[in-house]
């Protein structure tokens, strides 16, 4: 498979690198994630800033485990954003 050329993730191990940036990944899959990682740019700074976001919510005292309760209104502002790193820029 093809690696991202940018600071984008590969569309393909989005659900990958969140496993492995939350530890629950585990086995072949996450071997593979990891060496992944380590070789593209893209998806290596979506890894980076996955475990910062989970390092964050750590430290408001959200137990492991329990689910961050957010808004309808903020999980819909999360997808988009993550939607629209996905997708290349335009250029003016």
């Amino acid at each position: 498979m093809k690696h991202s050329t940018d600071q984008r993730s590969c569309p393909h191990m989005k659900t990958l690198l969140s496993a492995l940036a939350d530890g629950s990944l585990t086995g072949l899959a996450r071997w593979y994630t990891e060496h992944h990682a380590q070789r593209c740019p893209g998806c290596g700074s979506s890894l980076v800033n996955l475990k910062t976001v989970r390092e964050r919510i750590r430290t408001l005292g959200v137990p492991d485990g329990d689910t961050l309760q957010l808004s309808e209104d903020r999980w819909t502002a999360i997808e988009a954003a993550w939607d629209a790193q996905e997708k290349p820029s335009e250029s003016p």
